[in-house]
């Protein structure tokens, strides 16, 4: 006979349980903020928008540079980077299939993910995309609109779009985060910062 226990995974530390609240917290007021100003008072009045987008602008530059250094300080930036079992370019078909099809008809994901393994090869490519790429083009834009220079209206029209491609990011993000073994499971990974892994035990025989 054999009874079935829980034992928590760590997967993320306090101050990237932080950082993650504080940053998407701070994209969606931005995105608010980002649409009223495009729109004037579709949600927000205009100066409002204005004072809500240079503040979470601020807070998102400092968090991004706080990220960045924790990263390469406690050497997690590696969980960012590719591996021979990621199975570059099909892993990432692989996961997208699961996300489209295969979740329907089964809970096994196709790559394991773990304390030293956090991300799927799918997710690598996002995040990469992101972290590195979509957000310092944002916030160098950003501060290029708020402090004025030569190349202004390159400037404006790449913050609206990568602001536009930021805005799909969090739907996606929000539907992702529900793909775990349960809705909600990593949702509470994140609040809490362990993972729920079941583990089987032989139990002990009955005298």
């Amino acid at each position: 006979m054999k009874t079935q226990k829980n034992t928590n995974v760590v997967m993320f530390t306090l101050m990237e349980r932080l950082w993650h609240w504080i940053q998407a917290f701070s994209m969606i007021m931005l995105s608010i903020s980002g649409i009223s100003i495009h729109w004037p008072g579709a949600i927000l009045g205009m100066e409002t928008a204005h004072s809500m987008h240079h503040l979470f602008g601020y807070i998102v530059a400092i968090n991004f540079a706080v990220w960045f250094l924790y990263m390469l300080a406690t050497k997690r930036i590696h969980y960012y980077l590719p591996k021979r079992a990621d199975e570059y370019p099909m892993g990432i078909f692989k996961q997208a299939k699961f996300y489209l099809i295969d979740i329907y008809f089964t809970n096994k994901h196709p790559y394991h993910v773990g304390p030293e393994n956090r991300m799927n090869p799918m997710q690598k490519v996002a995040y990469v995309s992101v972290m590195f790429l979509a957000m310092p083009a944002q916030i160098i834009t950003g501060f290029v609109l708020m402090f004025g220079g030569a190349s202004v209206h390159t400037a404006l029209l790449v913050h609206v779009l990568v602001g536009a491609f930021f805005v799909l990011f969090i739907f996606g993000h929000m539907y992702l985060a529900t793909t775990g073994h349960t809705p909600l499971a990593l949702f509470k990974e994140m609040i809490h910062g362990y993972e729920e892994d079941l583990v089987k035990e032989p139990a002990k025989e009955e005298k």
